[in-house]
């Protein structure tokens, strides 16, 4: 309740970035928690809900004693669709851990969907060997520590200087790539809250699940789960870039998106609905997986309504462009020229040659092809949506060519 929040003031700009901030994370901890079925890590889902509640009664408070007058208005407008679509955001999270039930079958298939996904969530302790490794939160290369276990607190959002050592319990987001060389060094990944390495151990080589087998049922669930999943997370950095840029062309492929996400669970309402005669555990293991998939598109949702005054031509308030430039990480949309240097380059290829990108998606006319193999070659007129670091934007300009990249700064 409102009354619970004791209004401070803050600058908007700090308000908004930590709720942007917030709200990526709490994501990451409602499937951390959802997945190692870890209560401390649904504790912290419900925590930054709250905070981010807090964030955005206090930013909402902030808007109406700044507006004087209509012009003031209009330009704090879309400031207040943002601030509303972000606080969408962690209450499907904090949904998404308290809300699903689950079953040793559900944790399979959803481990299963996790290890999928374009971009992956690893929790396991640090040995020793890996602290000598590691030494700070920054050594981990192409990978984001997004919480620390230590003394049983978590800390969230580490900054990259902090030091790490044996026996911390780490949550690490990143691509497959990084996350499966990170696989190659650790043997102690934590699952199911386990927190004992000899018992967690066999987990390390990702084989334990590799016997199970899934009826055509649970193939199909995963599919559009994954679906889901991946198209909501991609939905919310086109979203972020298209705030940056006030770009019309970042928004509608989040439009595009969004219309794909509502084929994808209503693909899962029908794997619903056509289950023929489930037993009372697969009923409930149904159940979840309609629940999941509902949720996740509810994130791909508050994306679009983040970008509605871009595609409105409402004018953007100049503190969202502020926030989003800062981060380290953007997201670009970039259209491959005939004449580019990209053309008939594989995925991997390009990834190679300008280090520090990914590339998260290609749209090939009116087909997606989401974590797109590194054997993919690149086609002329193809449509690259690519995550990249601020140090490495101008590399992908002058490979590319500026005028065919949405983005500016």
């Amino acid at each position: 309740m409102l009354t619970e929040y004791k209004y401070t003031p803050t600058p908007a700009s700090d308000l908004l970035e930590e709720m942007k901030d917030l709200s990526l994370l709490a994501i990451d901890l409602a499937y951390s928690s959802l997945l190692y079925q870890d209560p401390d890590l649904k504790e912290e889902v419900i925590r930054v809900e709250r905070k981010i509640d807090m964030l955005s009664y206090n930013l909402k408070v902030h808007v109406m004693l700044a507006v004087r007058d209509v012009n003031d208005a209009k330009v704090s407008l879309s400031l207040l669709e943002v601030a509303q679509a972000v606080d969408n955001i962690p209450n499907a999270a904090a949904d998404i851990a308290t809300r699903i039930k689950t079953t040793d079958r559900f944790r399979v298939v959803f481990r299963k969907l996790l290890r999928q996904a374009d971009e992956r969530v690893m929790c396991f302790k640090l040995s020793e060997d890996q602290a000598t490794r590691y030494r700070i939160v920054d050594d981990f290369d192409g990978m984001d520590v997004i919480a620390i276990e230590r003394e049983d607190q978590w800390y969230l959002n580490p900054e990259k200087n902090v030091k790490v050592k044996k026996g911390d319990i780490l949550l690490v987001r990143g691509p497959q790539s990084a996350i499966k060389s990170l696989l190659k060094t650790t043997q102690t990944i934590i699952e199911n809250g386990e927190r004992n390495v000899e018992e967690a151990e066999h987990h390390g080589n990702e084989a334990a699940d590799g016997d199970v087998i899934l009826s055509e049922e649970e193939e199909n669930m995963l599919k559009a789960l994954l679906l889901l999943k991946n198209k909501s997370e991609l939905m919310i950095d086109l979203a972020f870039g298209a705030l940056l840029t006030g770009n019309k062309e970042l928004a509608e492929e989040v439009e595009r998106l969004e219309e794909l996400s509502d084929k994808a669970l209503e693909a899962i309402e029908n794997h619903f609905i056509l289950w023929a005669i489930p037993s009372e555990e697969e009923r409930r293991d149904m159940l979840s997986y309609l629940q999941l998939g509902q949720l996740m598109e509810t994130i791909g949702d508050a994306a679009l309504l983040m970008v509605t005054p871009v595609l409105s031509g409402i004018e953007g308030h100049p503190l969202i462009a502020s926030i989003v430039r800062e981060s380290d990480e953007h997201v670009l949309l970039v259209e491959v020229d005939p004449s580019s240097l990209a053309v008939d380059k594989t995925v991997g290829e390009i990834e190679k040659f300008i280090t520090g990108i990914w590339i998260q998606a290609i749209r090939r006319n009116d087909t997606y092809f989401f974590d797109p193999p590194e054997n993919l070659p690149i086609q002329p007129n193809d449509h690259l949506i690519i995550k990249v670091y601020s140090e490495e934007i101008n590399d992908v300009r002058q490979f590319f060519g500026k005028q065919h990249i949405h983005y500016s700064e």
